[in-house]
């Protein structure tokens, strides 16, 4: 008589006659085990999937069938039902706890959330660690927000006693709670603090983290950012262990995505956060079985780039630099530190003039055009300025040193709201701008 269980996930282990592993896994298996008369391995243990849930097999791309079978069929059945080793059934749920921050890492929480009960292995998010919560301005108010993170887990139905929000990820009575959750697992993406050895001890599977690079390529802590900046055509996300030493740990799956010379952060980012978790979810069974660590490879020290902090100073577009350059600054640096030019705004030939800073927002370089080298004028404080190119009340264009052209899109005066350059020359009432050329060494 066979003997029918009905489990949340299963899974049969088995070692083929030459030595071959082979694991069949499913979720919500209807498992038939018989000890009588078995179709396949007369005799040993057999674990079948249910057809319906065939689609989508994470151990591999080809249509399914089953290794059991094929190894059967190829040793014998014999043979192959003596080299049967385990085959168990799962029924607790892994516990994973998700770290992260800001906005763009919210789809990574709401992808895991949205797939439990749909990977062969059960999991729960167990908790979520966020960064603590910061005094923000908002006109004259002063007000604490939580981050996009907390509010996403408080949305979800995260107990409030599982949304933790840490100085450092190595305050004791942080570990202390950690510990006491036994966590198997610990995801990270965009989280921001530093992990200590004595945190990376804790999960029995480890620590896992999405970064939105090609690693070992732009490890640190603005990889879109300075990948953008440095006008490359293709970026990627990685999927890869945590270790000591920042982003340097051994990766388990990555894919690359191509980019074209408009796409900027604010569009980039998200979407690699995205493919990341695709990637992470279709790799988190073997993660949660101890299997991925045999075949995340190292990475190769010697291909390694870093990438610096963003500042501030950076945001600020100078004439010495070129068009392109100056394009890819302002599609890197959308949203923080955001790009700016310092201008002069001129009444007449000789009348009254005003510095300003305009937020440059969108813009274009101009191809093929003409590359006449500028003439600087002198200003009144004695400073040496370009005179912007304006073509009616429709085109704003940056002239650098070197006779690029940038055009400036979409910009917002300081103090007001974003417009395109049309409705911005519209309120110039007749005043010329100039782009004054400030030293490097003296950008402050």
């Amino acid at each position: 008589m066979a003997l029918v269980v009905k489990t949340a996930a299963a899974a049969i282990r088995a070692t083929s006659p030459n030595g071959t592993p082979l694991t069949s896994l499913r979720s919500r298996l209807a498992c038939s085990a018989s000890l009588r008369r078995n179709p396949l391995l007369w005799g040993g243990l057999f674990v079948s999937p249910c057809p319906s849930l065939l689609a989508g097999w994470p151990l591999t791309q080809q249509p399914f069938e089953n290794p059991l079978k094929r190894a059967h069929r190829a040793s014998g059945r014999a043979a192959f039902s003596r080299r049967l080793t385990t085959a168990f059934a799962v029924a607790e749920k892994k516990r994973i706890v998700f770290l992260g921050t800001p906005q763009e890492c919210v789809a990574v929480l709401e992808g895991l959330l949205a797939a439990r009960g749909t990977t062969a292995i059960p999991y729960e998010i167990s908790a979520v660690v966020t960064q603590p919560p910061r005094e923000r301005r908002r006109g004259r108010k002063r007000i604490v927000e939580e981050t996009p993170v907390a509010r996403c887990a408080t949305a979800a139905g995260i107990p409030e006693d599982r949304i933790w929000w840490p100085e450092k990820a190595n305050d004791q009575e942080f570990l202390d709670k950690l510990r006491d959750l036994q966590p198997h697992l610990c995801i990270t993406a965009a989280y921001g603090n530093f992990l200590p050895q004595r945190f990376l001890d804790i999960p029995e599977y480890g620590t896992v983290n999405i970064h939105p690079s090609l690693l070992p390529l732009y490890r640190g802590a603005a990889p879109v950012q300075r990948a953008i900046e440095d006008g490359v055509e293709e970026t990627g996300v990685s999927v890869a262990f945590t270790v000591l030493k920042m982003d340097a740990g051994p990766i388990i799956a990555a894919e690359t995505k191509r980019i074209d010379d408009m796409v900027t952060t604010a569009e980039l980012l998200p979407e690699l956060f995205v493919k990341g978790t695709t990637l992470l979810i279709r790799h988190l069974d073997r993660v949660l079985l101890g299997e991925a660590a045999t075949y995340a490879k190292p990475q190769d020290e010697d291909a390694v780039t870093h990438t610096a902090k963003l500042t501030f100073e950076e945001g600020l577009l100078l004439p010495q630099q070129t068009a392109r350059s100056l394009h890819n600054k302002v599609r890197a640096f959308v949203g923080w530190p955001s790009t700016r030019i310092d201008v002069c705004l001129k009444e007449g030939e000789s009348g009254s003039e005003e510095m300003t800073s305009l937020k440059v927002l969108e813009s274009r370089v101009e191809e093929g055009g003409s590359s006449t080298i500028p003439q600087p004028v002198l200003l009144q404080n004695g400073t040496e300025a370009i005179a912007i190119e304006v073509e009616g009340t429709k085109k704003m264009k940056l002239r650098c040193l070197d006779g690029s052209l940038l055009e400036l899109v979409r910009v917002q005066p300081g103090g007001k709201k974003a417009m395109d350059a049309h409705a911005f020359l519209n309120g110039l009432r007749g005043r010329s701008l100039f782009w004054p050329i400030v030293p490097v060494e003296s950008q402050a």
